[in-house]
């Protein structure tokens, strides 16, 4: 969803929101097994895991740039757009 959006209210719909902090969730209740498997000692699948946290992490950020580079975009078109004198209507 990232990748294809063109404006800021591409990012901000509701479907987006919600995979958004799924993954947030994710992230976090994954970070938690990996810390209590590292505390008992359990290090079978902290590789796997960690790779799950990584590829989450790197998402998260593409994210979060696209949203401020549109953001960004948007703020700009909005002050042209304030910035434009308006014609007087003969």
């Amino acid at each position: 969803m990232c990748k294809n959006a063109e404006l800021i209210n591409d990012l901000r719909t509701e479907v987006v929101r919600e995979i958004y902090m799924t993954c947030k969730i994710a992230r976090i209740r994954i970070a938690k097994i990996v810390e209590v498997r590292s505390f008992a000692n359990k290090l079978d699948d902290l590789e796997s895991l960690l790779e799950v946290i990584d590829f989450i992490d790197k998402k998260l950020d593409a994210f979060r740039a696209k949203y401020k580079k549109l953001k960004q975009k948007e703020e700009q078109r909005v002050k042209a757009a304030k910035a434009k004198p308006k014609e007087p209507i003969i």
